[in-house]
């Protein structure tokens, strides 16, 4: 009873979470259509992450409903725990560096550059998929951000070439 409990918990705490936060947000005097072109403003941010976290939640409940339940940390060798905990240190330190090279390099330099580091740290041995997989990934996140958004991505080193 109790394993079965444990594992709908992560997803029922983050459920209450985003429901509180996407509470909290609909009490905020937001104008979507204030803005220049339609386009939405920072202000329609918490809602929108609200409603990511509401879904991811409902993803793990749907996990924990079919009784997909990852494997215990604590029941591999230590070997294959320290091993995991370096690759999470290697993933913040990739993404701390990515923070810092996003604006002199670019977010079309720096994204894809991160984007296949992350595959190849996750254990993704084939080069032209963690490429290619970067490449679409960076064009789709560019296109979202600059034409659905209308925000401006750091240029870096392409400077004027992008419009």
């Amino acid at each position: 009873m109790q394993g079965r409990l444990v594992r709908w918990l992560p997803g029922l705490a983050s459920l209450a979470f985003g429901l509180g936060l996407l509470a909290l947000t609909l009490q905020l005097d937001v104008d979507l259509q204030r803005n220049v072109g339609g386009a939405i403003g920072p202000e329609a941010y918490p809602g929108l992450l609200a409603a990511a976290i509401v879904l991811l939640s409902l993803l793990l409940l749907w996990q924990a409903a079919r009784g997909r339940v990852e494997a215990d940390p604590d029941q591999a060798p230590p070997a294959e725990r320290s091993a995991g905990y370096r690759r999470v240190a290697l993933a913040l330190a990739l993404l701390c560096g990515f923070t810092l090279l996003l604006e002199p390099l670019g977010f079309l330099i720096a994204m894809p550059l991160m984007l296949v580091l992350l595959m190849r740290l996750t254990g993704e041995r084939r080069w032209w998929l963690m490429v290619a997989a970067a490449l679409l990934m960076t064009i789709a996140l560019y296109a979202f951000f600059r034409y659905g958004m209308n925000l401006v991505l750091p240029e870096g080193l392409f400077g004027e070439h992008i419009s």
